[in-house]
């Protein structure tokens, strides 16, 4: 493949499980459960994904994040993102810590309702790839969920 190439979401993904370094964690409250499903379906996800989580109810998610006024807001995501990043280091930084690049993903997304009375919005943040002497303040990006499909490759890449 030539480095113009555009990759393809699926071939994205697999480079990524296929770096044996990267590991970390997927975030997804509302409708935004796609991004970690890209993932576990091009398979080998045993080696990136460390924890996938999902909250659709708003009651989960607050009991997940705290409270907050919206759920598809900055605010929301720092929570979501300070809570996995925490986490994920406490949890395997002493024994996977000299071995993995963590990372941290977290989006939300609220979805059209039935009634189509409101307009479908997403927001999503990432904790790249980083050492785990890294706080989520030092390295925090955004970075888009989708161009012309989702930006898997590119979210863990940074």
């Amino acid at each position: 493949m030539t480095s113009t190439e555009k990759l393809d979401t699926h071939r994205k993904a697999l480079t990524v499980n296929l770096d044996a370094s990267t590991f970390g964690s997927f975030a997804e409250i509302g409708a935004g459960q796609d991004v970690v499903c890209w993932f576990l379906f091009v398979g080998g996800a045993s080696g990136t994904v460390a924890k996938s989580i999902s909250a659709y109810d708003k009651q989960i998610s607050d009991s997940l994040y705290e409270t907050g006024s919206r759920y598809v807001s900055r605010e929301r995501l720092e929570a979501m993102l300070e809570t996995e990043w925490t986490q994920l280091l406490g949890q395997l930084d002493k024994t996977r810590g000299k071995d993995k690049r963590f990372f941290s993903f977290v989006d939300t997304v609220s979805a059209r309702n039935y009634a189509g009375t409101n307009d479908a919005q997403a927001s999503n943040f990432l904790v790249p790839i980083c050492v785990p002497a890294e706080s989520p303040d030092d390295a925090n990006h955004s970075a888009p969920i989708r161009e012309d499909e989702p930006a898997v490759g590119e979210v863990c890449s940074a």
